[in-house]
């Protein structure tokens, strides 16, 4: 992230899967969290499709007057001329993931809010769910980042739609970890934060 005197500040996260060992620099920095939010954020929702709450195959009939909030932001659903037209729920979440489109979370937070998501990320471990409960906002920290990594590919592997969440991270627009193996990986960045949070599936897994 940049301060205001043009410095940057910089933290990272490692752990090895397979035997547990983490590395972490500068794991106190907290930094706006962008748009990390948005991969937990649909973890939340495959997990509702799961309990039978909501489902994936629900539809959204969207405008561009819902966009308009989000027309300085990133993705490219409010560019998007076949609108207005009905997005299925499924189809709403891989605009989140695969271009982490923010018209389209905006849209499923409306649906959906946020109230659940806040009890839900603080079962994951968050230190402090307050932070980042309305999903747009809030600050993470490097070893929280790891937090939401471990419960991703946990769900990745073992949950009904892992599957499909696995499919979008995996094949995101933008790359900034990169690695000879498989990434699973969702970036994040505003006016003054660059952010990669990603699950390296190498010979030993890594986050």
């Amino acid at each position: 992230t940049v301060d205001s005197s043009g410095g940057h500040t910089v933290a990272v996260y490692f752990k090895d899967v397979d035997s547990g060992l983490e590395y972490i620099f500068n794991g106190e920095s907290r930094f706006a969290i962008a748009s990390l939010n948005k991969a937990p954020y649909a973890m939340y929702l495959y997990t509702l499709a799961e309990q039978g709450t909501i489902s994936l195959t629900d539809t959204i009939h969207v405008t561009k007057a819902m966009l308009e909030k989000s027309k300085d932001n990133s993705g490219i659903l409010k560019d998007d001329e076949n609108l207005p037209r009905d997005m299925s729920i499924e189809e709403l979440i891989s605009y989140m993931l695969r271009y982490s489109d923010t018209g389209a979370l905006r849209i499923l937070i409306s649906r959906y809010g946020a109230d659940g998501y806040k009890e839900y990320i603080g079962a994951l471990g968050i230190q402090d769910p307050a932070v980042m409960s309305n999903v747009l906002g809030g600050s993470i920290a490097a070893a929280e980042a790891g937090r939401y990594l471990e419960a991703l590919h946990r769900y990745m592997e073992t949950g009904l739609f892992g599957a499909q969440l696995k499919d979008h991270l995996m094949n995101t627009r933008n790359l900034m970890i990169r690695s000879g193996w498989p990434v699973a990986r969702k970036y994040g960045w505003d006016e003054k934060a660059f952010h990669d949070m990603a699950v390296v599936y190498a010979e030993h897994p890594y986050y």
